[in-house]
């Protein structure tokens, strides 16, 4: 998957809320949720995002992150890459 990777540019980029939501998507697939790896080549950053971040809204693009659609995402994803 590279939503994990996704969510790492997000968090360069300095769009907090973005990362930990692109990242909370990318935790409803089994192989990222429960990798050792995927934990922490990205989680750990993420999770340090989110500490910056009120819990409330922590809490809002989690949920939000988890009812995403994967592709949708990515084209979205896409479009903002390309734009610079």
């Amino acid at each position: 998957s590279v939503m994990p990777a996704a969510a790492l540019w997000l968090a360069d980029r300095g769009d907090a809320e973005g990362a930990v939501e692109v990242y909370a998507l990318a935790s409803r697939c089994g192989f990222v949720a429960q990798s050792r790896w995927f934990h922490d080549v990205a989680g750990r950053r993420i999770d340090a995002v989110a500490a910056s971040l009120p819990q409330d809204v922590v809490a809002a693009v989690e949920k939000r992150g988890r009812a995403e659609d994967v592709e949708a995402t990515a084209e979205g994803l896409l479009e903002e890459l390309e734009d610079g």
